[in-house]
Formats: structure tokens, C-alpha cells, sequence
């Protein structure tokens, strides 16, 4: 698993996730994997990422329209 922005699916330095695989991943279903692949809880993610615990479980809901 790797975040980068050395991939073509990045733009303008936008991170993007990359399974163990080198395939591009949904944005929520990747940072849920780096979650659990990192072993912390949403609350941890959230916390070391200076934003709220809210905002870090909003990274990992998938939004249908």
C-alpha cells in the first residue's frame, strides 16, 4: 500500500492511495485500509491528523448521488 502523488490519477499534488497492487483505490475505502493497516481507530487517525474525530470518519464514508 502506498500514498503518493508521483502517480497520473494525482493532480495538482493531491495524494492518491495505491493498493498493494499499484491499483488506484476509492478514496474512503483507502484511508480506511491505511487505518486498519496502521492499526488505529478513527479516533487516533483523526487525532494525528489535528481534526476532529467527525471529519476522520467522514474520510471513510462512501457518498452515493
Amino acid at each position: 500500500m502506498e500514498i503518493t502523488t508521483a502517480h497520473s490519477a494525482s493532480s495538482y499534488g493531491q495524494p492518491v492511495i495505491l493498493d498493494d497492487e499499484d491499483q488506484l483505490m476509492d478514496y474512503a475505502m483507502g484511508v480506511k485500509a491505511v487505518r486498519v493497516k496502521l492499526d488505529m481507530t478513527t479516533q487516533k487517525l483523526a487525532d494525528a491528523c489535528g481534526v476532529s474525530r467527525r471529519t476522520g470518519e467522514g474520510w471513510q464514508l462512501f457518498l452515493h448521488f
